[in-house]
């Protein structure tokens, strides 16, 4: 569902953790997540080896242990500290998220889930951690531009509309845009219609 003109404030949760083998990892998680929007998860490796391969695996749960999003990244240490950034975009189906997950019942709420970050390191060191997160409906801006601000009557008007999310980036996301103008010709219906879908395009 596409909501016009609202605004993000992303609630960023800030851990540093200490494993019992020596991994020291600072991760930054957003605690909302817009739905089909990239964010950011940005992993911070206090005391690496340099040149130490390291394996990062990222997955998102439901409650009923659905599997939302999973992917894996594959780093090398260049220096003894040092920060990555891990893109995410949940576009998996929600079909089996609960938006009431510990009172979240807002209208912007999909649902809850737990993300669990894990690293390991080349020498069989490991570290991991879990999060809960909420994934909340994908809001975003429309800009409309049309050729020219003044018409005479008869003139041919082009309009341009793109979806955008909250960093001004398209989003890939179809939509269908319709104008309703008033009927010039005598006796005819009070209003005439146009519209015009948009594929998703990035």
């Amino acid at each position: 569902m596409l909501q016009v003109r609202a605004f993000f404030t992303a609630v960023v949760i800030a851990s540093l953790h200490r494993s019992a083998n020596g991994l020291d990892f600072v991760f930054n998680l957003p605690g909302k997540l817009f739905y089909n929007t990239q964010h950011e998860i940005m992993l911070t490796n206090v005391q690496a080896t340099v040149g130490e391969r390291l394996t990062v695996t990222i997955q998102a749960q439901t409650g009923s242990r659905e599997t939302l999003y999973s992917n894996q990244t594959l780093l090398v240490a260049q220096r003894p500290t040092e920060t990555y950034s891990l893109p995410i975009r949940l576009t998996h189906s929600l079909t089996g998220c609960s938006p009431q997950s510990n009172g979240a019942t807002t209208s912007n709420v999909l649902c809850e889930a737990t993300f669990v970050v894990s690293v390991t390191t080349s020498s069989g060191q490991s570290w991991s951690r879990s999060q809960s997160v909420m994934i909340l409906k994908t809001k975003a801006h429309i800009f409309i531009q049309t050729d020219r601000p003044v018409y005479l009557p008869g003139e041919k008007v082009y309009v341009r509309f793109a979806p955008v999310d909250e960093l001004l980036r398209p989003l890939g996301i179809p939509m269908v845009m319709s104008i309703k103008a008033p009927n010039p010709t005598p006796g005819g219906s009070p209003l005439t219609s146009w519209s015009k879908t948009k594929a998703a395009s990035r």
